[in-house]
């Protein structure tokens, strides 16, 4: 079962690597998916890009790059000159051609120690469908993808969204050839009321511990997958904290996060700490949303090489 049907790669025809192409090269042929590659040309020295004139040899320098860049892509492709602001372009392209999934990796635009820039994040509020940000350092031979999962909230969104993350999670894993782990962070109640672990807390705390892992198993389960083939995983504490340093301490590849509404990172539904936190992801990071879920999105796990 394909997980996508088209995949639109952002570019930089400028740059010397294109891990994104070499991502989006890997997913097509896994999947069967069409590749679009694409790159944004600014209005920088032009008011409005209606106003250039079909002369101006900008346009078809940068078009004969991006012919180049796709040239090696060593897959069938086609390619599309963009204009206008990156993230809107990107967003506005993804929606007209029905692309189900957008990759990116632009070193010009980060600002260091921030892995992901300001066109990133603009990128996952305003994309009308899944967004991979390729991040630094070439894939694993057998990747770890971690599937980030809110804490249950009891709102019905909450829970159809950390299915919608679960289930990206095991196709990524699955297309990659590669190992899925669940990560969901959790406080119970008494903790929010005292710090001190004696004897009947540490007993809340691995009892809750219990019931957040046999409600992933279940969601595993329930997906049609096995859930011996996935690392699951509940750790005490806030996301915040927590997931930073599991990505780091587990060797994670690529983590999948969920995010609710066309507002993207400021509505995560890990809550306004989104913002701080996306710089702090060590990894590859791929944001789905709420509002278009994907029915063909798994490939068995047992169909892996």
């Amino acid at each position: 079962m394909r997980t996508f049907e088209r995949v639109l790669v952002d570019v930089d025809p400028h740059a010397v690597h294109h891990p994104a192409l070499e991502r989006g090269v890997a997913i097509a042929r896994a999947t069967g998916a069409e590749l679009v590659v694409v790159a944004v040309m600014t209005g920088h020295g032009h008011p409005s890009w209606s106003s250039v004139s079909s002369d101006d040899p900008a346009p078809g320098r940068l078009r004969d790059r991006l012919e180049l860049v796709a040239a090696g892509a060593d897959a069938a492709v086609s390619t599309k000159l963009l204009f206008g602001s990156p993230a809107a372009a990107l967003a506005e392209e993804a929606q007209r051609c029905k692309a189900d999934l957008v990759i990116r990796s632009h070193a010009r635009d980060m600002v260091l120690p921030s892995r992901y820039g300001a066109v990133d994040r603009e990128l996952i509020r305003s994309s009308p469908v899944p967004v991979l940000l390729v991040g630094p350092g070439g894939a694993s031979e057998r990747p770890r993808v971690l599937a980030a999962i809110a804490p249950d909230t009891g709102f019905r969104d909450t829970a159809t969204l950390n299915r919608t993350v679960v289930e990206y999670a095991l196709s990524m894993a699955a297309i990659e050839e590669g190992v899925p782990v669940l990560l969901q962070a959790f406080k119970p109640l008494v903790l929010h009321v005292t710090h001190d672990l004696d004897v009947e807390t540490q007993d809340v705390v691995e009892q809750r511990r219990t019931e957040v892992i046999a409600d992933l198993h279940r969601m595993v389960r329930d997906l049609g997958e096995d859930p011996r083939e996935v690392e699951v995983n509940a750790n005490l504490g806030s996301i915040d904290h927590v997931l930073p340093d599991f990505i780091v301490s587990r060797g994670i590849d690529l983590v999948v996060i969920g995010v609710s509404g066309r507002r993207g990172l400021a509505r995560w539904i890990f809550g306004n700490s989104a913002e701080r936190l996306l710089p702090r992801l060590p990894c590859s990071v791929l944001a789905v949303k709420l509002d278009r879920l994907s029915s063909r999105a798994r490939i068995p796990l047992s169909g892996r090489g």
